[in-house]
């Protein structure tokens, strides 16, 4: 009997979810914890005090008051030109805590995504004009380039630990608002979680930000006590992580994998790709 190999998600929901799926409709077993939950900043007392969490720290240091304008944190649509996203969670807690009618102007604006994935989101949403970028920043910057004349002001809506655009796109009047902050969800790593690592269970762990890789490195070395014992590092299987800043906090721990391109289709890809190497391999030696 072939067992299907176990997969853990990290991602926030609803993400998680999707990204379950469409695991569990290619034969692998999937564990959802979710590591950090999103909260809009406008909904909540703002928290925005850096702490650490070892070598990697959770910071902002991307945070300034233009981002945080809590007296205008929604610009009018008739002064802008376009919209940027880079999450898609920024369109979730945009579309949560916008006034209705600045929502529906938002909609009816050239929207630029930073990937597939986010782009499709858009569309659910109903925004009508929406360009995709490859996943990286230098795809989107050239796709801004190619569908905005300079000078245009476009809205960026992020998260409180995204890097700013500025730099990215000098020749343009762009207008950051930090709409959401992750918070973590879980303080510890489950019983669950750690039984399960004990017992070589999990095959793969997947990674979609630096921010969540701290975490994981961060009560994974603290369940096993890997800082009173660093030279026992529990079998963790293999980490996909999205792109190599995300693989970084975990080097540490055990093997990597990174898809050429930052996107989750590439990550995807690379799992079922690895999976069937594995496969191959293990067939040989039988």
């Amino acid at each position: 009997m072939i067992v299907a190999p176990t997969l853990l998600v990290t991602r926030p929901l609803p993400q998680c979810r999707k990204t379950a799926l469409f695991l569990q409709n290619n034969g692998f077993r999937v564990l959802s914890y979710p590591l950090f939950r999103s909260v809009p900043l406008f909904d909540t007392p703002l928290a925005c005090k850096s702490f650490s969490l070892g070598p990697y720290p959770l910071k902002f240091p991307f945070l300034n008051p233009s981002s945080l304008d809590t007296k205008n944190p929604f610009p009018s649509p008739s002064d802008l030109q376009g919209t940027v996203v880079t999450s898609s969670t920024s369109l979730t807690c945009l579309s949560t805590m916008a006034p209705p009618l600045l929502w529906q102007g938002y909609q009816q604006l050239p929207l630029y995504a930073v990937g597939d994935n986010t782009a499709c989101y858009a569309k659910e949403l109903g925004f009508s004009h929406v360009v995709s970028a490859k996943g990286t920043a230098n795809d989107l910057k050239s796709l801004v380039e190619t569908h905005s004349p300079p000078y245009s002001s476009l809205f960026y809506p992020h998260g409180h630990t995204h890097r700013p655009l500025h730099g990215l796109l000098p020749a343009y009047h762009v207008i950051q608002r930090a709409v959401y902050r992750m918070d973590p969800c879980l303080q510890s790593l489950p019983s669950l979680l750690k039984n399960a690592f004990k017992k070589k269970e999990v095959w793969g762990v997947l990674l979609f930000s630096q921010q969540t890789a701290s975490y994981f490195s961060f009560i994974f070395k603290k369940a096993f006590s890997l800082s009173r014992h660093p030279s026992f590092v529990p079998n963790t299987g293999i980490f996909f992580c999205i792109s190599s800043q995300a693989a970084k906090p975990v080097a540490d721990l055990g093997p990597v994998a990174i898809p050429r391109c930052p996107t989750q289709e590439a990550l995807c890809r690379l799992i079922l790709h690895t999976r069937e190497l594995a496969s191959s391999k293990l067939g040989a030696h039988t």
